[in-house]
């Protein structure tokens, strides 16, 4: 939190002590995103959305106070030190994200009768990558299933039963808290 506050103090940053999630009717989404165009990490990316278009965020809550945190001009390596560098670039990745399309998968189900017992088995394949493009790191993995007709008779190689039991979370730290 010191080295959000210290970006915002700084003016790179929207206050950040903020728990609105949602942006006020007339929010230039355009102003920033030409701030982060020259960005050595984002830039391509903000210019792709000033070309092609991006997407208002989907409401969120309103608390009153001040905006979603947001950048709000460039800050390159020159200017940040190493960590200030790693949250404000997750600060304008966030906000690019926010406002890109959908990333969007196939979602493939499976049902399959063995004896009286009924079995599924689902599959998902990215389809669109949307704002995993700048947030690759929330991608789900791609699985993959064979396709099978109704009436397909499949041969069952083997058959196992495990039975395990649910195990407490871990409790959370004041820096996953935040």
């Amino acid at each position: 939190m010191r080295i959000a506050e210290h970006l915002y103090l700084r003016g790179f940053t929207t206050y950040p002590r903020t728990e609105s999630t949602t942006f006020s009717a007339n929010f230039n989404f355009k102003e920033v995103l030409m701030q982060l165009k020259d960005h050595e990490l984002f830039g391509e990316y903000s210019t792709g959305l000033i070309k092609n278009g991006f997407n208002k965020p989907k409401k969120g809550v309103d608390a009153g106070d001040h905006p979603p945190i947001t950048p709000v001009k460039l800050a390159t390596a020159d200017d940040l030190s190493e960590n200030e560098l790693k949250i404000y670039e997750f600060i304008a990745g966030n906000f690019l994200a926010c406002i890109s399309k959908d990333a969007s998968y196939d979602l493939i189900t499976m049902e399959a009768l063995i004896g009286d017992e009924k079995f599924k088995m689902k599959g998902q394949v990215l389809v669109d990558e949307g704002f995993l493009e700048i947030q690759p790191w929330l991608k789900q993995e791609d699985i993959e299933i064979p396709v099978y007709e109704i009436g397909d008779i499949i041969d069952v190689a083997s058959i196992k039963v495990v039975e395990e039991r649910t195990k407490a979370p871990n409790y959370l730290s004041e820096a996953e808290l935040i």
